[in-house]
């Protein structure tokens, strides 16, 4: 059938190969790219932000519990206050990050450890008010009990969020080797195209 052909169409049909083959791989190489960068944009949107916030979150509940320790231990009025005020202020701010946090939840893992988080968290509150009320009646001793027995609970839901954290790490490690998959996938397809 070659033989037959004109010049023209032979090379008519050689450039329309190469063509194909030209369309194909642009074809491939756009969807591939645009998986490898929905990898990405899974780490940098979903994984690193909630990894700080829960880091975040961590960080604020060991200030409120310095704040308690601070209560506890002052014997005036207005130092009683300054601790109470501080301790709004970073419960205002755990508030702020909780529902910044809430939003960026992907996995049913993540979820159920962050409802573990918050139930402990509000046992730590009820805990809370108790030592608060005993505080500022300076009865010191009765408040530090209160403190040492709440450590077990302030423990319990910094694990949660330590394990929100591996959560999240093993999330944005998982995204980015499914984005170098798709990478080395894409290599072998292009080189067979161009081969």
């Amino acid at each position: 059938m070659l033989k037959n052909m004109k010049i023209m169409g032979k090379l008519a049909l050689g450039f329309g190969i190469v063509l194909v083959f030209l369309l194909s791989l642009g074809i491939i190489s756009l969807q591939k790219m645009s998986a490898i960068n929905d990898q990405s944009t899974v780490i940098t949107e979903s994984w690193m932000p909630s990894i700080k916030v829960v880091q975040d979150i961590n960080t604020n509940t060991s200030d409120f519990r310095i704040a308690e320790y601070q209560h506890v231990l002052a014997h005036k009025t207005e130092d009683m206050k300054k601790a109470e005020n501080d301790m709004d202020t970073v419960l205002s701010t755990i508030k702020k990050n909780r529902i910044e946090y809430e939003k960026l939840i992907t996995s049913p893992e993540e979820k159920a450890t962050y409802e573990n988080f918050s139930r402990k968290f509000d046992k730590y509150m009820d805990i809370h008010k108790q030592l608060i009320a005993v505080s500022s009646q300076n009865k010191t001793e009765e408040a530090q009990e209160i403190l040492i027995k709440s450590r077990v609970l302030f423990d319990d839901f910094s694990e949660e969020l330590l394990k929100l954290v591996k959560i999240n790490v093993d999330g944005g490690n998982k995204a980015s080797a499914t984005g170098d998959e798709l990478y080395a996938q894409s290599k072998v397809i292009m080189i067979s195209i161009i081969i």
